[in-house]
């Protein structure tokens, strides 16, 4: 996340903040970090192993969205 926090710090000094005037490549770069924190947050909040270890029905549809 580091990379793209600094991507999208740049952005906003060189473009401001209205997402509307951005280039479409800036646009591209602040949507690829949106995504992967979503990812992220995904990943998070969901539960990976029941109490007898296995995988949880959740984690595993995780998996296949991300993947």
């Amino acid at each position: 996340m580091t990379p793209l926090t600094f991507a999208m710090e740049d952005i906003i000094k060189a473009e401001g903040v209205d997402y509307s005037q951005f280039s479409s490549q800036n646009k591209k770069t602040i949507a690829s970090a949106a995504a992967t924190v979503t990812s992220v947050k995904a990943v998070l909040d969901t539960p990976i192993l029941t109490d007898s270890g296995a995988l949880t029905e959740e984690s595993v549809d995780i998996i296949k969205r991300i993947e």
